[in-house]
């Protein structure tokens, strides 16, 4: 019994043990993303303080009246794009209805040979049955 309380402390002892670990991880994780966040509010400084070049600026102003005409062809390429995606999928659609209806016109072939062959052995079972008579 008292070897099974030993185990309990033990085991209570390396709990607390754990307990204060993971506290001081949860300590250093703040710690790490306190800098983090310092460390993106440093880059959005120096992004913001950073001027264009008298040649950057003269292309920019140039290129500006360009950019709605750019906006406007990606969004005509975008919605190309996905049109002709819906059109592969019909094309996709319409080839796999070609095979089903080829596959159902073979199976009433079938159905109408059997038929016929069955029309024929009734017509040669009713000669059959007129002889025996």
């Amino acid at each position: 019994m008292w070897g099974k309380a030993k185990q309990v402390a033990e085991l209570e002892t390396k709990l607390e043990a754990s307990q204060l670990d993971c506290t001081g991880l949860s300590t250093e994780l703040d710690q790490l993303q306190g800098k983090y966040q310092q460390t993106l509010a440093d880059l959005e400084t120096l992004t913001a303080r950073r001027k264009a070049s008298p040649l950057e600026t003269m292309y920019l102003d140039a290129m500006s009246p360009f950019d709605t005409m750019r906006d406007s062809l990606s969004s005509s390429l975008l919605s190309l794009t996905q049109e002709k995606e819906n059109l592969e999928d019909f094309s996709e659609l319409a080839q796999q209805s070609n095979v089903a209806m080829q596959t159902l016109e073979s199976e009433i072939k079938g159905i109408q040979d059997g038929a016929r062959e069955s029309n024929e052995s009734v017509t040669a079972l009713k000669v059959l049955a007129s002889n025996i008579t």
